[in-house]
């Protein structure tokens, strides 16, 4: 940590807890970096979170008893990266936006928040293994 960035290096993290990403702080990977989190993820309005240049190197994994809560991303958040937590009910707010790909049970965007796929996380195999995936649909939210 220096200052308020936090930089991961490649590997897998595990949070037992929740997890509680303050206004201001960014969280960047210099390679691919897994974050199992056992509790609810919160990302404040102002953070930054993800590898700006490349999304496919930041994934959050919430296991099956995790959840997001309300105001999961809020503000002016910014996310690079993927969130995979399939029980999971997503919540972005405000001017949040979202650069990567995020599978949940639910997710529910208001206000200006925006959620930009990236094809680029298409290829990566940490969650579902090396099964060859297809874009199928896109719905403009």
């Amino acid at each position: 940590k220096v200052g308020n960035t936090w930089t991961f290096s490649a590997g897998n993290y595990c949070f037992g807890g929740n997890l509680h990403v303050n206004a201001g702080d960014v969280w960047t990977a210099t390679g691919p970096v897994t974050i199992y989190i056992g509790g609810e993820l919160l990302i404040d309005g102002g953070a930054t979170v993800g590898n700006v240049a490349d999304p496919t190197k930041m994934l959050f994994v919430l296991n099956q008893t995790a959840k997001i809560g309300s105001g999961s991303l809020a503000g002016e958040a910014k996310f690079y990266g993927m969130l995979y937590g399939p029980d999971a009910k997503v919540t972005i707010s405000g001017e949040a936006q979202i650069f990567g790909a995020i599978a949940a049970e639910e997710v529910t965007i208001s206000g200006d928040a925006r959620l930009h796929y990236d094809v680029a996380v298409m290829n990566d195999t940490r969650v579902v293994g090396e099964y060859r995936r297809t874009l199928l649909s896109w719905r403009e939210l």
